[in-house]
């Protein structure tokens, strides 16, 4: 919780700063984050192809695969209006709710809220309390695959694969959130992206 942050620079009615406060714009109520390592069970000492041969111990054996899985619920967004409560070309003031602007079902699929229920408010006026719906939430998952493969006693050359959203799971964010844009409420941006491969490799001596 908090009055001011990077998405909510400002306090819109200094006689009533409680207008301005709610849950900060970068909160999420719930992270779940795991991550692991994993030596694959092949080469020598391993469960597969374990005997003590060049092939099996230079290029078979010694992989681990490490992976990073998150899963957090949305951030709170601001409904924001035309800016008619002061002179000021600051900021946008909140809109108002009429009526619950996100329901659970009976909304086109990248509709992810209403408009409608966000009017501008009058003359002079400052729009309802800050926090509207909240964002959806992420699901994304990393991977990678490594192994140092031995030169000398002091020398390896450390191969590395990554996979950053590896399944390309869509993560949707929302775009515009002004009651006076015309795409106000679709899903129109990705705030996790697309997967993105890269290779690695590191000579340690």
């Amino acid at each position: 919780m908090d009055i001011l942050d990077g998405d909510n620079a400002d306090i819109q009615n200094l006689y009533n700063p409680g207008l301005t406060y709610g849950p900060a714009g970068f909160d999420r109520t719930h992270n779940f984050i795991f991550s692991g390592v994993y030596e694959l069970p092949f080469g020598p000492g391993k469960k597969f192809l374990n005997s003590n041969n060049l092939l099996n111990r230079e290029i078979i054996g010694g992989w681990q695969l490490s992976g990073i899985q998150v899963f957090s619920t949305g951030q709170p967004i601001q409904i924001t209006a035309n800016n008619n409560a002061d002179t000021s070309s600051v900021h946008s003031v909140y809109a108002n709710r009429i009526c619950t602007g996100n329901p659970p079902s009976g909304h086109p699929r990248l509709q992810f809220f209403d408009p409608s229920c966000y009017v501008q408010p009058a003359t002079g006026q400052y729009g309802t309390a800050r926090s509207g719906p909240r964002q959806p939430g992420i699901d994304t998952t990393n991977l990678s695959i490594q192994k140092a493969f031995a030169i000398t006693e002091r020398q390896q050359l450390q191969f590395r694969a990554e996979a950053f959203s590896v399944f390309n799971h869509p993560n949707f964010g929302t775009g515009s959130t002004s009651i006076t844009n015309p795409a106000a409420g679709l899903l129109t941006t990705e705030p996790v992206g697309q997967r993105v491969l890269q290779l690695a490799l590191r000579y340690a001596f």
